[in-house]
């Protein structure tokens, strides 16, 4: 093949890497077969073409009936199984198509390498749905995230990436419906994230820290009226016990997540006040209970109501489930930890009070206290002790002192692994 001028159309373009071929029509390549010059300029942006002795000819007849351009047909075919996700007409209650999901799903199953070309083809369709301001299709989006991870668990590494960057993208929209969405999809992936690519990776790591203090801050929130107030805490509650319950929250490298969840736990309890005998019996009985999971069946309830709900179940849930709910998930955060987190753990809970000054609430804070030690073992209560005791004799808030820091309670990792 000297030059491009001897190519006939009596042979067929193969693609040198193993795609199928598939059928086009005359008039999209008229133009090229009238130019030559256009066809040298394919070959030169595809490289991998094979040509045999006599292709391409510059006469009228159409090429062959299956013809590959690589350049243009990379970025093909997961996009169009995607698109046919979408509902033609804009609906009430927008919901991918199932047929065309469960081919997709089928599609990713079988070639878990494409996983990556539709995670990175989701993250830009969401993207620019959140710049044109298509709610409807953002939720589209994120149910097809859904099904992505639900399905593909095992291969999660593929689109982890994609996936962390559109949840950290909808959380600051402001919009709560969009963010109960979001927190329903981070609730799924923190159940299959053990955590092993945070370290590989800085973009991501940076990522899903940011993405962590978003849905902390929403468990804080401060709303003007208790409306706005308890839909934001019960997003950010929910992303927070599927932290806690997920294995990445544990990890070695992982040591900085204490200081975001203890303060979005601590600021979802009601402490009652030192005349108030009777809250403070039922507080003990219900810390009691947790020792012996007797809270397990109301949490299970409550997660079942909100996992089966595509909107935010505000009408449902009271602050005095939230208040609940935050003594079962620093139970479990605590039953959970390694010794070596347990410190973070302490730490985190004595800076809190240093903070918000609710060491006046004395029998508050023991029963506070006395849920972390509960859940732990005897050896390893003695590390909550020396961090308490550490922090009692420094007088001063330390969280206000940024320049001299925390006192050290004279414990390091050496000596807690021993314990």
């Amino acid at each position: 093949m000297s030059t491009i001028s001897q190519i006939t159309t009596t042979d067929v373009v193969l693609h040198a890497g193993g795609y199928r071929p598939y059928p086009v029509r005359h008039y999209r390549y008229k133009k090229y077969i009238a130019h030559p010059a256009r066809w040298a300029i394919r070959i030169a942006l595809s490289p991998c073409f094979l040509f045999c002795s006599s292709c391409l000819s510059t006469s009228d007849h159409p090429p062959p009936d299956y013809i590959l351009f690589s350049p243009f047909r990379r970025y093909v075919k997961h996009a169009t199984l995607i698109e046919k996700c979408y509902p033609a007409e804009k609906i009430s209650d927008p919901t991918p198509k199932s047929n065309e999901l469960s081919y997709l799903i089928y599609y990713a199953q079988s070639k878990p390498a494409k996983l990556a070309k539709l995670g990175s083809y989701l993250e830009k369709r969401i993207q620019r749905d959140l710049y044109r301001r298509r709610s409807n299709d953002i939720k589209i989006d994120l149910a097809i995230f859904n099904a992505l991870v639900n399905s593909c668990s095992k291969d999660l590494s593929f689109f982890i990436k994609n996936l962390v960057f559109s949840l950290r993208d909808v959380t600051i929209t402001g919009d709560p419906e969009l963010i109960w969405l979001a927190s329903h999809t981070f609730t799924k992936f923190c159940a299959y994230h053990d955590g092993s690519t945070l370290s590989i990776d800085p973009d991501l790591c940076s990522a899903y820290r940011g993405l962590i203090k978003t849905f902390g801050s929403y468990a804080q929130s401060n709303a003007v009226s208790d409306f706005e107030r308890l839909r934001y805490r019960l997003i950010g509650l929910r992303a927070v016990h599927a932290l806690v319950e997920s294995s990445a929250t544990y990890s070695s490298d992982n040591r900085s997540e204490p200081s975001v969840l203890i303060p979005a736990i601590l600021a979802n309890m009601s402490p009652p006040s030192l005349s108030d005998r009777r809250s403070l019996a039922t507080l003990e009985s219900m810390i009691e209970s947790l020792a012996a999971d007797g809270d397990k069946n109301f949490v299970d309830q409550l997660l079942a109501s909100l996992e089966g709900s595509d909107n935010i179940c505000e009408d449902t849930v009271s602050f005095g489930d939230l208040d609940r709910w935050a003594y079962h998930i620093l139970h479990r955060l605590a039953k959970n930890s390694h010794a070596s987190h347990i410190r973070s753990l302490a730490h985190g809970v004595v800076r809190y009070l240093d903070l918000t000054d609710m060491w006046s609430l004395r029998e508050w804070v023991t029963l506070l206290f006395r849920c972390i030690m509960d859940a732990l073992p005897p050896h390893q209560q003695t590390i909550v002790i020396f961090e308490i005791l550490s922090q009692l004799d420094w007088r001063s808030p330390w969280g206000i002192a940024a320049d001299t820091g925390p006192p050290t309670s004279g414990l390091n990792d050496a000596d807690i692994k021993d314990s």
